[in-house]
């Protein structure tokens, strides 16, 4: 993660609540040794936990003045640990060395903001979004301090993730206000996020030229999993929601008429048109829609299982743009990717070998009887 990994905090080996003064002491320091060939290692620095520090003058320099920017030096120490007595830095040394059950027990019985900001840092380095959220919820109680957090940690971390994660401590929770106030936050920015993957998703349909047919094809299948941001939103809003159905419509708008263009163009998939169908009745909210996307699955899954017992009989040409070699019978378990695609069955593969040798065989015969009668004509 960028906000731990690349933290001023770290970068100078420091805790996060020191004062200005403290840390232009610090950045003059390492800057001192530097130029001297020489480094201090910290035990904040966290180097067993990530990437080594490797670092430059003009880095210590960007740090410094980074953290002389009061919002800024707030925002990071969000992320970052903190010194309230000797037990905090007996649990920074501790952690530091991959003892976090000792380290934890230094901080056993206490919940004051130090305690508290530690053992959210170290479940950031753990990855350990559940207890990262529950910290920051007892930390940060304010809608301004909720907004900086999630808005800072939902640039590395999939919302998504940290929703599921969100969902056991909102039933759990004592304090029914605060737990509201970052349920809202957390579900405006899973909602934002949602709809920006559908909405750059369509604006990359538009630019997909029509002759391109792999390209089309291709397309066409990442339809099929973007309905999951649909699904999410409707989670997330509630079924009755405005704004939910009217991203639900115009998904079904979106793929429908995609896949017309598709078929229009002769890029359509036989075997995905069900699936397509269905998809579309499924998000439906009007019962009309749902009625005309029902019959639509039930003709294109009679066309599809069509399709099938035709190539079984072989009564049904393969498509020039797939045509391969003819096969005894049909490759039973065609997935999606294959599009039409028929694998030689393996009777075939044996037929086909065993044809071969009788070649090879007649091939090598004919040497053999040729060398003997050249042998014969020379000795007589």
């Amino acid at each position: 993660m960028e906000i731990i990994n690349h933290n001023p905090y770290r970068l100078l080996g420091i805790f996060g609540n020191l004062s200005i003064r403290d840390i232009v002491s610090q950045a003059s320091k390492m800057k001192a040794h530097m130029k001297v060939g020489q480094t201090i290692d910290a035990p904040l620095q966290m180097n067993r936990w990530l990437s080594d520090l490797v670092l430059t003058e003009q880095e210590v320099k960007s740090a410094e003045d980074l953290l002389r920017n009061p919002s800024e030096k707030d925002r990071y120490a969000m992320f970052w640990f903190e010194k309230h007595n000797d037990e905090d830095e007996q649990f920074v040394n501790l952690f530091s060395e991959k003892k976090v059950d000792e380290a934890m027990a230094c901080l056993s019985g206490r919940n004051d903001h130090a305690a508290l900001q530690n053992m959210l840092t170290a479940g950031l380095i753990m990855n350990n979004w559940q207890d990262v959220l529950y910290l920051a919820m007892c930390l940060h109680k304010k809608e301004t301090d909720i907004k900086l957090f999630l808005d800072t940690l939902c640039r590395e971390v999939n919302i998504s993730v940290l929703r599921n994660s969100f969902k056991p401590l909102s039933h759990s929770a004592k304090d029914d206000a605060i737990t509201a106030m970052w349920q809202q936050q957390i579900d405006e920015k899973a909602s934002d996020y949602h709809n920006r993957c559908l909405e750059d998703f369509y604006k990359k349909v538009v630019g997909i030229n029509p002759r391109h047919t792999e390209a089309m094809k291709e397309t066409l299948e990442q339809f099929l999993p973007l309905s999951e941001h649909i699904e999410a939103l409707k989670d997330i809003l509630g079924e009755d929601n405005a704004i939910y159905q009217a991203r639900a419509e115009k998904y079904i708008e979106k793929i429908w008429s995609f896949t017309e263009l598709c078929l229009s163009n002769k890029a359509g998939n036989i075997f995905i048109l069900p699936k397509i169908a269905r998809r579309c009745r499924d998000l439906a909210v009007m019962e009309a829609t749902k009625k005309r996307f029902d019959n639509l699955a039930r003709e294109w899954e009679k066309a599809y299982q069509s399709y099938l017992e035709d190539i079984e009989k072989k009564e049904l040409e393969t498509p020039e743009e797939i045509k391969e070699e003819s096969v005894e019978e049909p490759y039973e378990n065609v997935s999606l990717r294959e599009r039409f695609k028929v694998i030689p069955s393996r009777k075939h593969q044996l037929t086909a070998s065993m044809a071969l040798m009788k070649k090879l065989g007649c091939i090598y015969l004919f040497i053999f009887w040729l060398l003997v009668l050249i042998a014969w004509m020379l000795f007589h």
